[in-house]
């Protein structure tokens, strides 16, 4: 594993594609302000909306992203509307953030 995180050399590897329509929450304002994404407030801007991805739930994530996540993220919101669906939104969450370029 450690061999392996070395040659990512600090990149995530996640898998990313488009979601399945019938699997994505329907009615949610995904709005970065909607989602109440940001722990400082300023940056939750009604104009800027979460871009959904789906992928395979095992990834292997860089420090730094994981930092990010934890530390200017506030991801109760989202994982609320995740858990509403009955599968398939484990694979979603990270790959939503990762493929979102605006976030960081």
């Amino acid at each position: 594993m450690v061999k392996i995180l070395d040659i990512l050399n600090g990149s995530n590897a996640i898998n990313v594609g488009r979601p399945y329509r019938h699997r994505v929450p329907q009615h949610i304002d995904w709005s970065y302000a909607g989602l109440n994404l940001f722990k400082d407030s300023s940056k939750n801007v009604p104009d800027s909306r979460l871009k959904l991805a789906k992928g395979s739930p095992s990834v292997a994530l860089s420090r730094g992203f994981v930092e990010y996540v934890t530390n200017e993220l506030n991801l109760t919101t989202l994982i609320n509307i995740f858990d509403s669906k009955p599968f398939g939104t484990d694979e979603m969450i990270f790959q939503s953030l990762h493929s979102d370029d605006a976030l960081g």
